[in-house]
């Protein structure tokens, strides 16, 4: 849900180099994808071709890969690979296409790959191939570990994005969760297509609610390591870990500012639990909210001007918005009597929140004025959780629609919900980083 284009190669341990750029039109006319009446792209996406040594399971993976980034790009239509054999351009020279196969079995465009693998490294290459004009869009060579071809994926995928929207597309982008995958509630990171799954936390306790921070480097999550909820910070690359905010009492739901620098949190230290700032340091205690109310659940807007939260001051849970400067807090909900979870969207002009139907927690939006209530999931079973894509065009959410809890997507007017890999445990809390550069 960070707004910051940031860099985390040394975090994941990766480096994905762009060795060789080519395609053509100098001129570029973006599309709006979001314009009424947008027409997809079908494309074909025919097996990748191994150069030399072969790793079929890895190609298979890659490739799945690249169909779920275009599937969620929301671009193209893929031409199912029935109409046509795996690959109709014969041999390892894609910059050869078959024009004519192409367009018999519909394709407006063609993405073709092959791979070389030496040592530990993998040489990728990946050309757009405009069918209809028999033309090459563009073309990119990657250079990276062996172990990261979903990875070189991702970055082909945030590259089509800005060919053709001119803005940078969130395939690099990470998710972070709590798992009850080995009975104690703990905490991971992933790829947002659920590859790549990380664990940061063995504290064998309950621990809760991470965060990112703005560059991506660091987490804030509440942990009972200590026997009572405090709030850790965590460096994602050492995993190393450090107290916050330790008071008496409880301390949760820590949301950083986008600013950096700063986290706001809930902590019940002077026995109500109210809302407080403090430095990343752990310096600087600012109270926000007084009073006997329960406020939790501080959500930064981008810009770092204001922040949602929920409060039951209005006689049950309702989501407010307040200047973190202080003054007095406005109510935006009103629309049932169980509203909670905000999370303010990166385009700052809408906040997700969970709120209670029927007995029932879904996944809503509403304008920050309050205005344009819109309910996103239904169903007889919960969906909570929400957290905004960087890009503010997806909402990544938890629901029991599986039987367990498990993690999915949805563009932001609540089509296309879409699940992630599941750990086998109960994944719930997710949290979306900002766009990242390997």
């Amino acid at each position: 849900m960070r707004r910051k284009i940031i860099t985390v190669s040394v975090m994941v341990g990766i480096l994905i180099g762009i060795v060789g750029t080519f395609g053509s039109a100098p001129a570029k006319v973006y599309i709006d994808i979001d314009a009424p009446g947008f027409r997809k792209f079908p494309v074909a996406v025919p097996d990748f071709i191994a150069v030399s040594a072969k790793d079929p399971a890895a190609a298979d993976e890659a490739r799945k890969a690249l169909l779920s980034d275009l599937f969620m790009a929301g671009i193209f239509d893929v031409v199912s690979p029935a109409r046509y054999t795996p690959n109709p351009d014969p041999g390892t020279d894609i910059s050869r296409t078959n024009y004519a196969v192409w367009k018999k079995v519909g394709a407006d465009a063609v993405i073709k790959t092959t791979y070389e693998i030496s040592g530990n490294n993998i040489a990728v290459e990946i050309r757009l191939v405009d069918v209809a004009n028999e033309r090459l869009v563009f073309g990119r060579k990657y250079k990276a570990g062996k172990n990261d071809f979903s990875r070189v994926i991702h970055k082909f995928a945030d590259d089509l994005m800005y060919e053709y929207t001119g803005e940078k597309g969130i395939f690099q982008t990470m998710i972070t969760f709590v798992t009850d995958l080995h009975g104690k509630k703990e905490i991971y990171i992933m790829d947002l297509d659920g590859n790549n799954k990380v664990r940061l936390t063995s504290n064998r306790v309950i621990d809760l609610s991470p965060s990112w921070s703005p560059d991506a480097t660091k987490i804030v999550y509440c942990s009972f390591k200590q026997r009572a909820p405090k709030i850790f910070m965590m460096n994602i690359k050492t995993h190393s870990d450090r107290l916050v905010a330790g008071f008496e009492g409880i301390n949760i739901g820590a949301d950083f500012s986008p600013a950096g620098g700063g986290i706001a949190f809930t902590s019940s230290k002077d026995y109500y639990p109210n809302l407080y700032t403090i430095s990343e340091g752990g310096t600087g205690l600012k109270r926000l909210t007084n009073g006997p109310d329960i406020d939790v659940s501080p959500s930064f807007s981008p810009d770092g001007s204001m922040i949602a939260f929920t409060s039951d001051r209005g006689g049950s849970p309702q989501i407010y918005v307040m200047n973190p400067a202080g003054g007095a807090a406005k109510r935006i909900t009103y629309s049932g009597g169980y509203n909670t979870s905000p999370d303010w969207s990166p385009r700052g002009d809408k906040i997700a929140y969970v709120g209670m139907t029927g007995g029932m927690f879904h996944i809503y939006v509403v304008n920050k004025d309050g205005t344009g209530t819109t309910r996103l999931t239904s169903g007889t079973y919960d969906n909570e959780d929400p957290s905004w894509s960087p890009d503010g065009r997806f909402v990544v959410f938890s629901s029991t629609r599986s039987g367990r809890s498990q993690l999915y997507w949805m563009r932001a007017d609540g089509t296309d919900q879409t699940r992630i890999p599941a750990t086998g445990g109960n994944d719930t809390s997710p949290d979306w980083s900002g766009r990242v550069i390997f």
